[in-house]
């Protein structure tokens, strides 16, 4: 009954995504539905959905409850399972984007979905002989490393990425955006049939009973981003289909890597839309002697997805509060009592949410900014009296470092790279280009390793992580420019 409940409201109750999804926070199951009287339901839907919403979803539900049942069991005919927002096997990492389909189609391995960490390899369908191999290597080093490969079934990149995946004796997933029984483009219905014999799967959101439409491509791509930790374009023109799964990525919060275009070949159309992603440094550009470090941040990437994703489903398991008990969770006073805790709790993990959404968790160091603006709105004092302070030594006993580097490198990879090589230094890093300013709250001395023998020194640990970073990038110039207790 849940699942037709759900299915409803994604299908047959003429609603768009987002609309669905907020309608279905209202009201998680249909016993919630029926039990709320009509004046109130109808109340709650024009506050959040608008009054000309009204009609739609205030109509026959016991017609539609009814057709839901029938249309869930053709697709259980077909050995298409139909995985609601609610339910366990539903990938977890697709539940934090903006608009997650309610309803999720699947056919073959439902575990394929979430047992691995899955990694997108997508591109252009007019690709080149030696793009496809790339492709093809990519994801066939990826697989052979314990991860699945997500991509779109199409001809040419995703082709390759699919293929790559089956000689790795990997999983991988065809993210359709058609119908499940119906194979898109035909020619590839002996590598649709060889997935599911992998052990992968086929998914869609679009029902049997429905057929796709102008955006179905697009809002394809959004799912083939949403269930993986990372995205990796090979091929794609600059206005190619493959851009839109980029934004996705950007939105989501998932790491873009791209592979460098081959000698002989960067100047190709296909490699367009790649050469700007990398100039913009909107992607992190990698070769074959990068595999393994790429491999890395997207495994801590996705640990990372994971917990939030966790964070995130024991929020929507929680009971729905009255409306008394919503205006009491006001700014939260510590306290012993268990309600207090529960409160608390409720507390973190809807920030842990938005910070989610809102792209705060893509390293430590952005993070940490972040709160520290957040925290001066909230508690600091004026603008002048923040100067002020700063040039009379009272900000908090800090130790500020500024260095120029020969070119920008990758801030996230840089914050791994110092935490491995000195994490117990509690150090914020702020980059501007190839500058570089460094703040240290003044616990240990850094500048100087003979002062405290469980540091090397802020110059030295400076120089190891730039060459971990980057093996061409070196300190043009490097000096300690604040120093408080001195």
């Amino acid at each position: 009954m849940h699942s037709a409940y759900v299915y409803s409201l994604a299908h047959l109750a003429h609603l768009g995504d987002r609309s669905a999804v907020k309608l279905k926070r209202l009201f998680p199951t249909y016993d919630d539905w029926l039990k709320t009287p009509q004046s109130e339901r109808r109340k709650s839907i024009e506050d959040v959905l608008g009054p000309r919403y009204l009609a739609l979803v205030t109509s026959n539900w016991d017609e539609l409850i009814d057709r839901a049942i029938k249309d869930l069991e053709q697709h259980a005919k077909e050995d298409i399972a139909a995985l609601t927002i609610d339910d366990h096997d539903y990938p977890s990492l697709l539940r934090l984007i903006p608009d997650p389909p309610l309803v999720l189609f699947v056919k073959g391995s439902v575990k394929s979905l979430a047992e691995k960490t899955n990694v997108a390899i997508v591109g252009t369908r007019d690709s080149t002989p030696k793009g496809e191999e790339v492709a093809t290597r990519v994801a066939k080093f990826f697989g052979s490393h314990d991860c699945a490969i997500v991509s779109g079934l199409a001809k040419g990149i995703d082709t390759a990425a699919h293929k790559g995946a089956l000689e790795a004796n990997a999983p991988t997933i065809a993210v359709f955006a058609t119908p499940l029984n119906k194979v898109y483009p035909a020619e590839n219905r002996s590598l649709a049939d060889s997935i599911l014999k992998m052990n992968g799967s086929w998914i869609s959101e679009i029902p049997l009973s429905k057929k796709p439409h102008r955006s179905s491509f697009v809002e394809r791509d959004r799912i083939q981003s949403g269930i993986s930790a990372a995205v990796i374009p090979v091929q794609t023109d600059i206005q190619g289909g493959t851009m839109h799964t980029v934004g996705f990525a950007e939105q989501q919060d998932r790491l873009l890597f791209c592979p460098r275009p081959l000698n002989g070949e960067q100047h190709l159309k296909q490699y367009a839309g790649i050469v700007r992603l990398i100039d913009s440094k909107r992607a992190v550009p990698f070769q074959s002697d990068d595999y393994a470090v790429v491999l890395d941040r997207v495994r801590v990437h996705s640990q990372q997805l994971c917990k939030a994703a966790k964070a995130k489903s024991l929020d929507r398991r929680a009971p729905v509060r009255d409306a008394e008990t919503q205006r009491s969770v006001q700014p939260v006073q510590t306290s012993s009592s268990s309600s207090d805790a529960h409160v608390q709790e409720q507390v973190v993990q809807r920030l842990l949410e938005a910070f989610m959404s809102l792209g705060l968790a893509r390293n430590e160091s952005y993070f940490d900014d972040a709160i520290k603006i957040v925290r001066q709105k909230l508690y600091g004092l004026p603008r002048k009296a923040m100067k002020s302070q700063a040039k009379s030594g009272k900000e908090g006993d800090l130790q500020i470092f500024k260095a120029r580097l020969s070119k920008p490198v990758d801030k996230a990879l840089f914050a791994e790279k110092w935490k491995e090589r000195c994490g117990a230094i509690d150090m914020r890093f702020h980059f501007k280009g190839a500058d570089l300013t460094a703040t240290h709250p003044r616990m240990r001395m850094l500048w100087d390793p003979g002062k405290d023998p469980e540091t090397e020194g802020f110059f030295k640990v400076l120089q190891l992580v730039v060459r971990d970073v980057a093996s061409d990038c070196t300190i043009l110039d490097c000096e300690e420019v604040t120093n408080v207790n001195s």
